[in-house]
């Protein structure tokens, strides 16, 4: 499994785990559908994976060949093709979970000192959000 999928569970675990205020039903629901979409982004991803070693292996890999040059970049389009389907059903979800978490945590407070507090923790969540989605964006990389 890559490093960025692992981040990735991580990331959106601990922003489901931490959401006390949203019901647990959501949080269920949301744990369920992240829970099917990396399973199946890794089974794919790992198939893509396999059967470029499994090409490299049968028929071996010359940087001069530009047969083997040309099917090199045809599996790099097609890593990127696959993570850039993943990406929007995997980032745009959990962006989606933590704006609304906000919201209600900021609708819930009442002091404006904590208000303001509850706007300064945005700052490293977004921080970390926006690592995850590099990190998840950069397993499609194409040189």
């Amino acid at each position: 499994m890559p490093g960025g999928i692992l981040f990735s569970i991580v990331f959106v675990s601990t922003a489901l785990f931490f959401s006390f205020h949203i019901k647990l039903w959501v949080r269920f629901m949301l744990a369920v559908y992240y829970g099917v979409v990396f399973y199946l982004f890794t089974k794919g991803y790992s198939k893509l994976v396999e059967e470029r070693a499994q090409h490299v292996d049968k028929y071996g890999y010359d940087f001069g060949s530009t047969e083997d040059v040309r099917m090199l970049q045809q599996f790099w389009g097609e890593k990127a093709a696959f993570v850039d389907r993943y990406s929007c059903l995997v980032i745009v979800p959990i962006f989606v979970f933590l704006i609304y978490s906000y919201s209600k945590w900021m609708k819930r407070t009442d002091n404006s000192f904590l208000k303001v507090l509850v706007f300064l923790t945005s700052i490293p969540v977004g921080l970390v959000g926006l690592y995850f989605w590099i990190t998840f964006t950069m397993l499609g990389y194409q040189p």
